[in-house]
């Protein structure tokens, strides 16, 4: 075990490409949806597994307490996601993700600047990002673009044979 841990550890230390890449995509997808630059520390925990520590930073590059909002969390893991998915995009990877209600509490200007963002991430590293919502969590006046709404579920119209 221990030396396992040296071993994650000088990986860590050695800021191994795909690490960088997911850092650079992180911070990109943050700043683009929520304005603040948001970062993410890797390292090893008290149990010896690798973490992901979300941060966001003000102008002056200092810490501030931004990361502990509940928009700004659905921001920071919807950006993971996306990052790890942009990153692996050219390799043998999984090309869709699913994120339930992401959006909900979310400002107007933030959903849409998530959704330009993910369309162009669509585009241009051939991923999918799959999201549900109810009409109230659209922006106001948004239309999807033809084929962006998949599936509309009703009391009629169950998704699974379930009620939602």
């Amino acid at each position: 075990l221990k030396e396992v841990k040296k071993q994650i550890t000088a990986m860590l230390d050695s800021d191994p490409k795909p690490y960088l890449d997911i850092r650079r995509f992180f911070t990109e997808i943050y700043k683009a949806v929520f304005e603040y630059t948001g970062t993410i520390v890797v390292k090893l925990n008290s149990q010896n597994n690798v973490s992901f520590q979300p941060i966001v930073l003000d102008a002056g590059e200092s810490m501030t307490g931004k990361s502990q909002g509940n928009t700004s969390r659905h921001v920071m893991c919807v950006s993971f996601i996306l990052a790890v998915m942009a990153t692996y995009s050219d390799q043998s990877f999984f090309r869709f993700a699913y994120n339930d209600g992401v959006m909900e509490g979310w400002g107007d200007s933030h959903k849409r600047s998530f959704i330009k963002l993910v369309r162009e991430y669509a585009d241009k590293y051939n991923i999918q990002f799959i999201t549900s919502m109810i009409n109230s969590d659209l922006p106001k006046d948004f239309v999807f673009k033809d084929g962006e709404i998949v599936r509309t579920l009703s009391k009629k119209d169950t998704l699974f044979n379930i009620d939602f």
